[in-house]
């Protein structure tokens, strides 16, 4: 039995487990990151899209409550620092990710 072979495979193996983790970690941030980037910017899209309907479709979609109005100044203050801390845990998470990668592609080959 080759020690440093065996040693080498099962950490290459180890960081590529971690490496899946922090790809599904990243993709749990990132949907929830979305509805919270909705929340935040829907009445700003919503305002430019009915600007260029016509006047009876505006009304409508506000009637049944689609179209988003501005949320309040505490809410939306809310929803930014819930966006930057999910953009911050995204970043972190692809930074272990590449830190995993680089490790796993060191193993590949024997030590000199």
């Amino acid at each position: 039995m080759n020690r440093d072979e065996v040693a080498r495979a099962r950490r290459r193996q180890e960081a590529l487990d971690s490496l899946d983790f922090e790809r599904e970690r990243e993709a749990a941030f990132r949907s929830r990151l979305e509805p919270s980037v909705r929340d935040a910017d829907a009445w700003r899209v919503d305002e430019a899209a009915l600007a260029r309907i016509p006047d009876e479709d505006r009304e409508t979609l506000r009637e049944i409550g689609f179209a988003q109005p501005r949320p309040p100044e505490d809410a939306l203050a809310r929803l930014e620092a819930q966006i930057a801390q999910l953009e911050a845990q995204i970043a972190d998470s692809q930074r272990r990710q590449r830190a995993f990668e680089a490790y796993a592609r060191a193993l590949e080959e024997p030590s000199t």
